[in-house]
């Protein structure tokens, strides 16, 4: 298997671009140590007392036990067993495909991607099939075409939904049709879900996790990154207690075992899972208000398919400047962070992440308005 890079954007790591508004992150603006461990503990200090006694140690190499039964009550019918401790989702993705697939494999994946969730897929050798978002004034899958995609022989769907970059997500009915074709044709399906749990502009989608507790062929991989915690580097994968294990063999070559520390602090976060989830719903719904006031009032502009769900989208620009060269200007000219199109084959087309602090995204806003205005 050869993975190519990692698509990181250079700008993130050049020292003489100083990013004052970062547009590009695609969860929400971190919290501190200090504030997790408030909401989540009355008395601060007894915590960070007893956080400075953990052993910095390997640990239970597939993840702690009560860590994984906490994840295991996100889906409902679950067992510990069924739950492998992450390096995040990547990781978690990574080992998923990583077992599953060999060289020829059918894989079906929703287009435009965003191109790690495949990249092991298509370093193993597998024939890529794009399956195309439905835009029509909003991103949507469309099941039917799946139907014709995926016919008896493919081994995998992968879904990302909520999705990256568009913001589309699935109904309960769209899921469920996608479970049962799967189960028609006796292929996999392995669902990034990370943003299920971030508010839906659409009242039509849920975005549930896909069944995994039934002994079917399912999987979701997931994480805490995107509530504010990415720096915890803890996500997990949910599936069949025969995959899982396999998976576990694997992450002996990846990571070998997730971060202990990083265990410790996602109890505390699944204990204040509420309020971070409330905080992240707060900042979202007020970019996401914003961006709406501000693609209305610049139609001559920019032109935005409404996302479903999530902290991402995509937003079409009029000017006939491609995106690699309007987002360096906007990076090194104005401090402003985004993700050019290009990475998503829209060569006039900006990805927005809606995650940060309201004053610095409205501020950002501002400059690409003036960028664009004398593009």
């Amino acid at each position: 298997m050869r993975v190519p890079a990692y698509p990181f954007d250079d700008r993130l790591t050049r020292e003489d671009v100083a990013v004052r508004y970062d547009l590009a992150d695609g969860g929400v603006g971190p919290v501190t140590l200090r504030q997790l461990l408030a909401a989540a503990h009355e008395e601060v200090a007894d915590e960070v007392d007893r956080l400075l006694d953990v052993p910095l140690e390997h640990g239970q190499t597939n993840g702690r036990v009560d860590v994984r039964e906490a994840v295991a009550t996100m889906h409902p019918g679950c067992a510990p067993d069924q739950v492998l401790i992450t390096n995040g989702a990547t990781e978690a993705l990574f080992l998923a495909l990583s077992v599953l697939l060999e060289p020829g494999d059918r894989v079906v994946v929703a287009t435009p991607l965003h191109e790690p969730i495949v990249s092991a897929a298509r370093a193993i050798g597998c024939q890529i099939v794009e399956w195309p978002l439905a835009e029509a004034g909003q991103w949507r899958f469309d099941p039917d075409a799946l139907d014709r995609l995926a016919p008896p022989g493919t081994k995998l769907i992968l879904l990302n939904s909520p999705h990256n970059p568009t913001g589309a997500a699935l109904s309960d009915e769209e899921l469920a049709h996608i479970l049962a074709h799967a189960e028609r044709i006796g292929a996999w399906v392995v669902n990034d879900e990370v943003y299920r749990d971030l508010p839906h502009w659409d009242p039509f989608t849920g975005t549930p996790a896909a069944p995994v507790a039934d002994g079917g062929r399912r999987v979701s991989v997931a994480s805490l990154s995107t509530v504010g915690l990415a720096g915890l580097r803890l996500g997990w994968l949910v599936g069949p207690p025969g995959l899982v294990s396999r998976c576990w063999g694997v992450r002996g070559y990846t990571s070998l075992s997730p971060p202990r520390l990083s265990q410790d602090l996602a109890l505390t976060a699944f204990r204040a899972r509420p309020l971070l989830l409330d905080r992240a719903a707060q900042i979202l719904r007020s970019n996401h208000a914003a961006l709406s006031a501000w693609t209305h009032a610049n139609p001559e502009l920019v032109r935005w398919p409404a996302p479903s769900a999530g902290p991402l989208t995509l937003l079409d620009y009029q000017p006939p400047v491609p995106a690699d060269k309007l987002c360096t200007i906007l990076a090194e000219q104005h401090g402003v962070l985004v993700v050019p199109g290009t990475r998503y084959g829209r060569p006039h087309a900006l990805r927005l992440g809606l995650g940060g602090q309201p004053d610095d995204f409205a501020a950002g806003l501002a400059l690409i308005k003036c960028v664009l205005t004398t593009a």
